[in-house]
């Protein structure tokens, strides 16, 4: 790590992303925060926050399979520089208007451009490390902006949660501002060549194709199908459950425990466990995935998760919401590691990106989706009995699923019985 780290170029890159990341931090908590607090004529705060997870993941849909795209045609360091820039810019207009309580609904549009530069970042990033890193060094470089990227997360959730109860959302937002201004200036010293694919048009329509392309591989491809499906299904109760629950669920918990906590500290604790837990996965996957089949792990965590938010619904426990964070972050890395690895494993170089393509837009739309519609659902029901569906549904799914499509069950259980390990 020390050889990596005397490479200037990268320490700025590096420097700049943790900046960069802990100032996404504190804008979601922030804008989270602003949403629990947000009471008016227009709706719950359910509503409002099924709005907010719209504007968020809709760029995520629409534009996140493509970023990649636009990225390898210009600048790494120009964009990663617009990010900073542009981020920092809308964060404090953000900051005027709910300081001036004015025209608040402006403040969703305000996410949704955010969001679009966001999704431009995180390519740009990824694909600079090898224009700054020599060849050999590559995998510590990449190992190490991505452990960084968990452990900022376990710790600027919670921070960001103190930091909102104590100051407020307003003064929190002019904090996130200046963590722009110093990812910009950070990255701003980075000195490097780039090279940049030129004379090549971008087609939509080719984008398009090759999207539908990776969706049709994915059907006809049994085992591929059987673990994006369930990706797609968890990622619906996922949208459902995390609306419902930083809407009022939350304040429940926190009264039935009998604990002094504003919510958004008892929310920025919860992410920072499931940031803890995403840690303990990646060494769970090391010792369990070579042991157990691929299908075995997920007919068992899968039903596992949602006896546990059940029992979430009952316990309404400060503790046993950490706990089942932490282990919804296990599940969450074995689960979604399960699947990326099978793609990579089972498809042809060829078709591989835009299968990944296809992939991560199921993923992304079927949390997307799901969030918007909590709003409207807490008109007819309570938050509290969207937790109890949200975990039946991932008990209840798996169940049918033993008694459903008799050929994809044979596929399975002829793996499972095979018992062959998901790594090689």
């Amino acid at each position: 790590m020390k050889n990596i780290l005397i490479n200037r170029n990268f320490l700025l890159l590096w420097s700049g992303q943790i900046f960069e990341q802990f100032g996404d931090s504190l804008n979601l908590m922030a804008l989270i925060a602003w949403v629990i607090n947000f009471h008016s004529k227009e709706g719950s705060n359910a509503m409002h926050m099924s709005i907010l997870m719209f504007w968020l993941g809709l760029p995520i849909i629409l534009l996140g399979p493509f970023a990649g795209v636009f990225v390898d045609r210009i600048k790494r360091k120009t964009i990663l520089l617009l990010a900073a820039a542009i981020r920092g810019s809308l964060v404090f207009i953000m900051f005027l208007i709910i300081s001036g309580k004015e025209n608040t609904w402006s403040v969703y549009l305000i996410v949704f451009f955010i969001s679009i530069v966001t999704q431009f970042f995180i390519p740009a990033k990824s694909s600079f490390i090898p224009v700054i890193v020599e060849k050999e060094k590559l995998l510590i470089a990449n190992s190490l902006s991505a452990t960084t990227t968990i452990i900022v997360q376990i710790f600027s959730y919670a921070l960001a949660g103190i930091i909102i109860a104590e100051i407020g959302v307003e003064k929190t937002l002019l904090i996130n501002v200046f963590t722009y201004i110093i990812s910009f200036t950070t990255l701003s010293f980075i000195n490097a060549r780039e090279e940049i694919k030129k004379g090549i048009n971008i087609k939509t329509q080719q984008i398009f194709n090759e999207l539908k392309e990776g969706l049709s591989f994915i059907k006809h491809q049994e085992d591929i199908f059987f673990v994006v499906r369930r990706v797609f299904v968890l990622m619906i109760v996922t949208g459902f459950f995390y609306v419902a629950f930083t809407s009022s669920f939350i304040q429940d918990v926190i009264d039935a425990s009998h604990i002094k906590m504003q919510s958004i500290k008892a929310i920025g604790f919860m992410q920072s466990f499931l940031g803890f837990g995403l840690v303990a996965g990646i060494f769970f996957i090391e010792k369990v995935a070579k042991r157990f089949s691929a299908f075995k792990l997920i007919r068992f965590l899968f039903p596992l998760l949602g006896i546990l938010v059940v029992v979430f619904y009952y316990v309404k426990n400060f503790y046993y919401m950490l706990f089942m964070a932490f282990f919804a972050g296990i599940a969450a890395v074995v689960i979604l590691s399960i699947a990326e690895t099978l793609i990579q494993n089972k498809t042809p170089d060829n078709l591989r990106g835009r299968v990944f393509a296809a992939y991560y837009v199921l993923r992304n739309i079927g949390t997307v989706i799901a969030s918007v519609l909590t709003g409207p659902l807490t008109m007819i029901i309570k938050e509290s009995l969207i937790i109890l569906l949200s975990g039946l549904t991932l008990i209840i799914y798996a169940i049918i699923n033993i008694f459903v499509k008799i050929k994809d069950i044979k596929t399975e259980l002829k793996i499972i019985f095979k018992g062959e390990p998901w790594v090689k």
